[in-house]
């Protein structure tokens, strides 16, 4: 059975972490061949002896290297204090923003993970003594795990329905995670300082923030906000971001943006039979999660209701970010952190036309700097 190896410097999409005596021929390998049938390169150890107490450097790099995380949870995923270890260095660097982590309850029970019951009940280890200090950190990584966004088994009809789901769930995940290059961006380091600063990102508290982004049409908005989505969007269990919203609400109703939001946040197809009914499911499924949410290019009051009329719809810590052309439309639902997108000044218009125009940032005679000037409309 084909595997990857370290010699890529453990540069991977994707790691999976599972019990190989419950998985390892079953929905692992389904979901490893399923994985780069879509060019997603992924890490699966078919060989790996779970001995000792540290896990080897070449799973430590590997891990640390990977974009994604996918953890497939068994019934007897638990009976190996080798899993609760990578387990547990797993969860430390989702805490700290290092690596996105999915779960996959296979034939398990969320709750059972959750809780550490039946399968997942770990009192024999709190009866050796030398795995009784080690047991509340695998606890709390269970509980965290279980706290997550992933697939269940029965949410699925079979097998191959839960490959499927997995593997869409990450290509979205990838494809959102594209770096964007903002280098070029006029003044974006003091457009996110800003806007970092509106939303506390360091403060301690659990207070869910909804911030509003407004200005002109075609001044950046959207840019900005994709900006600070890239560099903040590791930092929340869920995220999503939705661009256009005015173009969608345009051709779509609202039962299909909340379904979108649904879907791309939770993984589940839900589709409910009103707004109102979504209003609530909304409230529901993503009440525990902390969740970053862009809705971009609103311009109407109702998406906002439809989609996130209320903080205490999302988890602790959330945030929640509206970019618009209408102020108005800001104040009406209750956002009091506003951020506007100004017009560039002389020199920042210079730059701009500068980067765009000419390759490098600046043209190559004094001619062409004068022409720069005057196209720039400086005076």
């Amino acid at each position: 059975m084909a595997s990857s190896s370290a010699s890529r410097a453990s540069n991977y999409d994707v790691f999976l972490s599972f019990r190989g005596e419950d998985t390892r021929h079953s929905i692992v390998s389904h979901l490893y061949a399923a994985l780069a049938s879509r060019g997603i390169a992924t890490f699966k150890d078919d060989k790996r002896l779970e001995l000792g107490d540290h896990i080897s450097e070449e799973l430590h790099r590997a891990i640390e290297g990977s974009d994604f995380v996918v953890v497939v949870l068994s019934e007897n995923y638990p009976t190996s204090r080798w899993c609760l270890m990578e387990l547990q260095m797993i969860m430390k660097l989702q805490v700290e923003g290092r690596i996105g982590v999915f779960p996959v309850f296979y034939r398990v029970d969320p709750s059972d993970v959750r809780h550490q019951q039946g399968s997942f009940d770990l009192e024999g280890y709190e009866r050796d003594p030398q795995m009784v200090d080690k047991v509340p950190k695998w606890r709390e990584a269970l509980k965290m795990i279980a706290d997550l966004s992933g697939v269940a088994s029965g949410q699925c009809i079979d097998e191959a329905t839960m490959v499927r789901k997995i593997v869409e769930d990450i290509s979205k995940r990838k494809a959102m995670m594209q770096k964007i290059d903002f280098r070029n961006i006029v003044r974006v380091d003091t457009h996110l300082q800003e806007l970092k600063s509106l939303l506390d990102m360091d403060s301690n508290n659990d207070e869910v923030r909804m911030i509003g982004i407004w200005g002109m049409g075609g001044i950046g908005k959207t840019t900005i906000a994709k900006c600070l989505y890239d560099q903040l969007s590791s930092h929340f269990t869920t995220r999503y971001f939705t661009e256009d919203i005015k173009g969608i609400y345009k051709d779509l109703d609202l039962l299909h943006l909340q379904n979108k939001l649904l879907y791309n946040t939770l993984g589940d197809d839900i589709t409910p039979w009103s707004v109102e009914a979504g209003r609530e499911v909304i409230a529901a499924r993503l009440g525990n999660h902390k969740v970053l949410l862009v809705l971009d290019g609103v311009d109407n009051l109702v998406q906002i209701h439809a989609l996130a009329k209320e903080t205490r719809w999302f988890g602790h810590g959330s945030r929640i970010i509206i970019t618009t052309r209408d102020r108005g439309l800001l104040n009406s639902c209750g956002v009091k952190a506003i951020y506007e997108v100004k017009c560039l000044d002389d020199m920042d218009s210079l730059q701009m036309f500068k980067q765009i125009a000419f390759e490098g940032g600046s043209p190559s005679s004094v001619d062409f700097e004068h022409l720069s000037i005057r196209a720039a409309r400086v005076k």
